[in-house]
This record gives structure tokens, C-alpha cells and sequence, in this order.
């Protein structure tokens, strides 16, 4: 057999599979995120519709083709001993409640059900910083990232979502980041009453299950929009849009684990958040 042909043979098998590895594993996707799901022209005609139910798009609308899958999670139950002698000081002997375990400090109180919430109480409340309520968004930001990490409650997968003010308090809320796609599903509220934190809320998951391999094509950004509109009706005040974001998001279930659809979230300017299923159109259930 010829040495030189049989070489030359070798090369060239050699360069196709890594072509087909390359296509499949780069091209492909390079050839999804090019393909547009909504086009300019059915966006203005969406948009149109919205302000005719007095709904206004201020986000950023994300215009290619998306593709997502179910993720399977469970709660995170592990560090919940560690939370409870963390804020209390010590690991006191629970008072059963109906639907809770009650563990009380000084000042203190923490609320830990079976699906994995936690909920801290703070009487009257720990010092955040001078006028919370009035600070700019950026500053009281920092000053509850360095009251949880005080507290020891800083969480790396936590993620800034919103601020929601009302006259007499507001409360920071964080989702959980996973892998850069929001995981609503898991979420910390922080609530700040004057000066002082008086409230902590934490929900966190567990992802079990990568869904890479499962990937299907979701519905545009623009259909989502419509049914979520179709399910409120019309809105007696003007109501904006701010953000729309593909992630994950289920309720709490009280379950070993449970599989989370994909959504597509929109927040609006008075603070209220609507998942609409990126498979079905469903509005999901809050």
C-alpha cells in the first residue's frame, strides 16, 4: 500500500471529522442566534396592539430564534442549620408551628418551612445605612450586598432584579443566576424599613439536571407578549413594559425535586412580575 496515499487519506478523514464536530458544535448554534424569530416588522405590529390595551414596550427585546428545555431542580436545604445559628447566635430548639419550624434569638426570629423558604425577622431591625429609603439605587445596593455579607447571607448566585418602594419601606429582590439564565424560581427579598433591614426572605434551588441536550425552540419574545396581554386585558393607566428576559421560574413546591419549564418574565414599571410559559403561552400561576 502506498505510504504517501494512505497518509494523505488519514489527513483527510481527519479534517471532515473535525468539520462535522465543528458544525455541530459551534455552526449550528452561529446559525440559530442569525435566524430571526421576530422581525422588525411583526415587532412594530406587536407593539402596536400592546398600546392599543394601553401596555408600552420599554425593554430590550430579544429578536432570535431562543431555545430552552425543563430544568430539573430540588431545594437547597444544606445550609439551613447553618443560616439559623448564623442569625440567631446559637442553634436554639424550634418551636413546631403549623406549617413552620420557629427558632427564636435576641431580636430574632427564623422561620424555616419544609420546601426550603427561609424567613428572618429582625425586632426592631438592623441599621443598614443613614436615609435607606432615599438612597439612589446604586448605593443602597452596596449597602444591603454589605449588610448580607455582615450577616453572612451573601449568595455568589445571587443576581439584582428589581427595587420595589412603597411609602413606608421597600424591598431589594435578587433572583438566582444559573449559569447566566435567571432561575426566578429561587429568589431573596430583602426588605428595609427606614434605616434599618427588618425583613429577609430566601428561597434557593438546587439544579439537578442539565438541559443542554434537551433543547427545543421556545415562541417568540412577541407571542408571549400578546397572550400575556390577551390574560390581563386592558390597563386603565398607561403600563410599561421594562424588562423581558428568557429564564426559568415554577412555584414552591414542598417536593424532593420537580422539573422547571422555561418562561419568558416581563417586569413592569409598577414593579409587578408576569411569567408566561415559553413553550405553551401559559400565564404561569404566582
Amino acid at each position: 500500500m502506498n505510504l504517501e496515499r494512505a497518509k494523505s487519506i488519514f489527513i483527510f478523514v481527519f479534517l471532515g471529522l473535525n468539520l462535522f464536530l465543528g458544525y455541530h458544535l459551534f455552526w449550528s448554534d452561529a446559525l440559530r442566534l442569525a435566524r430571526v424569530a421576530v422581525s422588525k416588522e411583526e415587532l412594530r405590529r406587536t407593539e402596536a396592539k400592546l398600546a392599543g390595551q394601553n401596555y408600552f414596550i420599554d425593554a430590550v427585546i430579544c429578536r432570535t430564534v431562543q431555545t430552552s428545555a425543563f430544568l430539573t431542580v430540588s431545594p437547597c436545604l444544606d445550609k439551613q442549620a447553618e443560616i439559623v445559628s448564623r442569625i440567631t447566635g446559637i442553634l436554639p430548639h424550634p418551636v413546631q408551628l403549623e406549617d413552620a419550624l420557629l427558632y427564636r434569638g435576641q431580636g430574632r426570629e427564623v422561620k424555616v418551612y419544609p420546601s426550603g423558604l427561609i424567613q428572618i425577622f429582625f425586632e426592631p431591625g438592623e441599621y443598614l445605612a443613614e436615609g435607606s429609603s432615599g438612597l439612589e439605587e446604586r448605593k443602597l445596593l452596596l449597602a444591603v450586598d454589605d449588610f448580607l455579607l455582615g450577616q453572612g447571607l451573601k449568595q455568589a448566585q445571587a443576581q439584582f432584579n428589581y427595587v420595589e418602594r412603597t411609602p413606608n419601606r421597600l424591598t431589594v429582590h435578587y433572583y438566582q443566576n444559573y449559569h447566566g439564565t435567571p432561575l426566578f424560581a429561587g429568589y431573596l427579598k430583602v426588605t428595609v424599613e427606614g434605616e434599618r433591614v427588618t425583613a429577609i426572605e430566601l428561597y434557593w434551588l438546587e439544579p439537578l439536571e442539565s438541559p443542554l441536550e434537551r433543547k427545543m425552540e421556545v415562541i417568540p419574545v412577541t407571542e408571549a407578549l400578546l397572550r400575556l396581554v390577551e390574560e390581563l386585558g386592558p390597563s386603565p393607566l398607561p403600563r410599561r413594559i421594562v424588562k423581558a428576559e428568557l429564564g426559568f421560574f415554577s412555584r414552591e413546591y414542598n417536593a424532593e425535586k420537580w422539573e422547571v419549564p422555561p418562561v419568558w418574565r416581563f417586569l413592569t414599571d409598577d414593579q409587578c412580575e408576569f411569567f408566561v410559559n415559553a413553550f405553551t403561552g401559559n400565564l404561569e400561576d404566582l
